[in-house]
């Protein structure tokens, strides 16, 4: 029973943060509600605040989902390909496989943007986000290269 309630609850986390993305990318910041939010998702604004204290927050958890998906593509691609080479083939396989426009590169970085502009107060937790989870899949394809210089 726990287990299906858990998967429930793991789909509205992901609704509401997808929703977050969804209208930060087609209205910016300024359509960037709670109560938009709540409604692209069904749910009620108390639900949100069930799952999330902010609309940062909600960002923040695509962005780490996105990032989370990514890491796994990128481990998938042949190991002898260097870091640009790795990422040309990810968007090449993205456009091919006609993956929303949600799901982009464009959109990891325009979403980023947003939450840089959104949050009240300087914020390092989304660089962390970003950067962390992709250290140990982008240092081996970064010769000569440290972790400072990759990150």
């Amino acid at each position: 029973m726990s287990g299906l309630r858990e998967t429930k609850k793991a789909a509205t986390r992901t609704a509401l943060s997808r929703a977050a993305a969804e209208i930060a990318l087609a209205d910016g910041p300024e359509g960037l509600t709670i109560a938009a939010i709540a409604a692209r998702a069904g749910v009620s604004n108390r639900t949100f605040h069930n799952y999330f204290n902010s609309r940062e927050e909600a960002l923040l958890q695509f962005l780490s989902d996105r990032i989370e998906n990514l890491v796994g593509q990128l481990n998938e691609v042949p190991e002898e390909l260097d870091l640009l080479d790795a990422v040309e083939h990810l968007v090449v396989c993205h456009m091919r496989a006609g993956e929303s426009e949600l799901d982009s590169f464009g959109a990891l970085f325009h979403i980023t943007e947003i939450v840089e502009v959104i949050t009240p107060t300087p914020n390092h937790l989304s660089a962390g986000i970003i950067v962390i989870p992709l250290l140990p899949a982008v240092l081996p394809r970064s010769p000569g290269l440290d972790e400072f210089e990759v990150s």
